[in-house]
């Protein structure tokens, strides 16, 4: 692997665990608990576009836009939050989170689609992880419609989620090249392949002794009607 590739795997590493200290400095912290979660939630997202922003211009790299327009949803869910008053916390965070999670999901999408045809290897990697964020999402903002002190840990469990889900990426770019992931790959198929074999075979085998239960229930079959037809006929 490339120093420049290496060294933007780790930036990457770094913010996504800055996402999961804000989620443990949410459910730590009693304090969270008593204030409205609109004000922090959207503090907190104009802090984590900050860090993306400089994850971005640190590790910048031609045609990869990823982190730029991460931070561009950041920044928006955050004034979405403060700019449009509600009182009704419940609604405005589910509103936000939904908000966020359609850009993630598109943005990351169009990511899987570009690496599918590039015939990029991590295609497969991120559209898994795309399904969960989309899955996470879902799961938050159900949650999000109970009381404040639930909406706090609801919160602070999704950003240690998010965070741990999107450090997978990095880590798997690190230690798993192209040719690795070939070779798992073809292990995977070639064990499929010997199992498909086993399973053919044994139904070969057993398919003879099947055949010769049959007949030799037919033969009984035929002795005892001529049997029957015997006896019938003594009388």
């Amino acid at each position: 692997m490339v120093k420049e590739d290496k060294k933007r795997n780790i930036i990457e590493i770094i913010l996504y665990i800055i996402l999961i200290i804000m989620g443990i400095i949410v459910m730590s912290f009693p304090a969270f608990g008593l204030i409205n979660p609109i004000y922090y939630l959207g503090a907190l997202f104009y802090i984590y576009a900050f860090f993306t922003v400089i994850a971005y211009f640190t590790s910048r790299k031609e045609e990869e836009y990823e982190l730029l327009f991460n931070s561009l949803i950041d920044i928006i869910v955050a004034s979405f939050l403060i700019a449009v008053p509600n009182e009704n916390a419940p609604f405005m965070l589910g509103t936000a989170m939904l908000i966020y999670t359609l850009l993630v999901i598109v943005n990351r999408g169009f990511i899987v689609y570009k690496y599918k045809k590039n015939e990029n290897y991590l295609w497969i990697i991120k559209f898994i992880i795309t399904f969960l964020i989309a899955f996470l999402g879902i799961l938050t903002i159900i949650n999000l419609y109970n009381e404040l002190s639930v909406q706090t840990l609801i919160i602070g469990y999704y950003f240690i989620t998010l965070g741990v889900m999107l450090v997978i990426e990095p880590l798997f770019k690190l230690f798993i090249s192209p040719q690795k992931f070939n070779k798992i790959v073809a292990k995977i198929l070639e064990e499929d392949e010997k199992s498909e074999s086993k399973k053919q075979m044994t139904i070969k085998n057993n398919t003879p002794n099947k055949a010769k239960r049959i007949v030799k229930t037919k033969d009984i079959v035929k002795r005892k009607s001529s049997g029957r037809k015997k006896t019938k006929s003594t009388k």
